[in-house]
C-alpha cells in the first residue's frame, strides 16, 4: 500500500496521478465489486472528493487525450465540467 501511495504522491503530473488513481482503483474494483471512491480515498489517504475528480479526469483522457495540454488540474477539470 505504502508504495502505490508513494507513486501516486510523488508523480509530478495531474495527468498521470490521475491515471494511477484510476488504475488503482479499477483494479480494486474488480476484485471487489462493491469496493468504493470512499474506500480509496482512505487507502491512498486522500480526500474522497479528490480521488472522484481525479477518476473523472482519467476518463476523460481515455476520450480527450489533449485534455492533457492544461498544465494545472484545476484547469482541466474547468474544461470538462464546462
Amino acid at each position: 500500500m505504502d508504495s502505490i501511495r508513494k507513486i501516486i504522491k510523488e508523480d509530478k503530473s495531474w495527468s498521470s496521478r490521475a491515471r494511477q488513481i484510476e488504475i488503482y482503483h479499477s483494479g480494486l474494483v474488480l476484485r471487489n465489486p462493491k469496493w468504493s471512491i470512499r474506500k480509496t480515498a482512505k487507502a491512498l489517504k486522500m480526500c474522497p472528493s479528490t480521488v472522484c475528480e481525479d477518476l473523472q479526469l482519467a476518463r476523460e483522457l481515455i476520450d480527450d487525450p489533449s485534455l492533457e495540454k492544461y498544465k494545472l488540474r484545476k484547469e482541466a477539470l474547468k474544461y470538462i465540467h464546462g
